[in-house]
C-alpha cells in the first residue's frame, strides 16, 4: 500500500475522545505508528469504523497535539486514524517528533501480523512473550494493570489467528498477573 506520507514508528499513550449520542466517551490508547495524515494505536475499548474522535498525542517535552480524527479502519483492538483537521502548527509539531524516528515498514502497519498468521497453516503455539512481560511495559509507560491486560489479550487474540487454546493460556496467565500483582507478589 502506497501511502502520501511515511510512517514512522511512534509509541506513546494517547487519549482518545467522543461523543455517542448525548455521551461524551473518554479512552486510552497505544501507538504504534505515525505520520502527518494519521496514526495507528492499540485501544481495550469498542470504536467504530467512520466515527469522530479527537486524539490528544503527547509529543517532546510537554505539547500535546489536540487532532480531530477520523476512524479509519479496525482490526481487533488496533485502530487506524485518519487526522481530518491538522493545522500548520500541528504538523510542523509532527515533523520535528519524528525527524529522528525509524520509519515503520511500508506495508499495510494494521494487518501485516495478521496477514503473515492467516497464510500460516496452523496458528502458533505459544504466545511468543509471555502476557506478564508485555503487561509490565505496557505498565510501565502509565496503563493501569486492567487496562494493559486487556490490550496484551485483544493483541495476541490478532496474532494469534484467534487460535482458542492459545487464548486459552493467555487468560489464564492474565489473571495469575493480576492476582500476584493484587496479593503484592509482583
Amino acid at each position: 500500500m502506497e501511502r502520501i506520507t511515511p510512517r514512522y514508528v511512534f509509541e506513546a499513550r494517547i487519549r482518545i475522545s467522543t461523543l455517542r449520542g448525548s455521551e461524551d466517551l473518554e479512552m486510552e490508547g497505544w501507538t504504534r505508528d505515525i505520520s502527518e495524515s494519521g496514526l495507528s494505536a492499540f485501544v481495550a475499548r469498542s470504536l467504530m469504523v467512520e466515527e469522530l474522535v479527537t486524539l490528544e498525542v503527547p509529543l517532546a517535552g510537554l505539547q500535546r497535539l489536540r487532532i480531530p480524527a477520523r476512524v479509519a479502519r479496525c482490526l481487533g483492538t488496533q485502530y487506524g486514524f485518519q487526522f481530518t483537521a491538522l493545522g500548520p502548527d500541528q504538523r510542523a509539531a509532527i515533523q520535528s517528533a519524528v525527524r529522528n524516528l525509524p520509519q515503520a515498514d511500508a506495508g499495510d502497519q494494521m494487518g501485516v501480523r495478521f496477514r503473515e498468521h492467516q497464510s500460516e497453516s496452523e496458528p502458533k503455539q505459544d504466545t511468543g512473550t509471555n502476557v506478564a512481560d508485555r503487561a509490565r511495559m505496557l505498565i510501565q509507560r502509565g496503563y493501569t494493570p486492567k487496562v494493559a491486560v486487556e490490550l496484551v489479550l485483544h493483541e495476541l487474540e490478532v496474532e494469534q489467528g484467534f487460535s482458542p487454546r492459545v487464548m486459552e493460556k493467555a487468560r489464564s496467565e492474565a489473571e495469575e498477573f493480576l492476582a500476584k500483582l493484587r496479593r503484592g507478589v509482583i
